[in-house]
């Protein structure tokens, strides 16, 4: 999946563009990382134009359908998250729930 910003999509700020879609603000920080590092193994897509970070509604669109975890019930969960989930069914299970 191309998450990249793409010719003829209108460009805005990074900031706005993100707080026009998931309706709320994030730090600059939290952008930078979201850039460089990624989330989920997918980074932010962003041009850098004249100094400033900008993409697309349609980008982030694209990045947030790529972060989301898959719900599908064959998706591996971390050891830990197996070891937790254990246990709250075995808690649960001592309830009688």
């Amino acid at each position: 999946m191309n998450l990249a910003v793409q010719p003829g999509e209108e460009l805005l700020p990074a900031f706005s563009a993100i707080q026009q879609r998931l309706n709320f603000r994030i730090s600059a920080a939290t952008l930078h990382r979201w850039k460089l590092a990624g989330v989920r193994g997918h980074r932010f897509p962003v041009v850098k134009i004249g100094g400033r970070l900008m993409t697309s509604i349609e980008a982030v669109d694209r990045w947030v359908a790529a972060i989301q975890p898959d719900a599908t019930p064959n998706s591996t969960t971390s050891p830990k998250m197996a070891k937790r989930n254990k246990s709250t069914d075995k808690k649960l299970a001592e309830l009688g729930v």
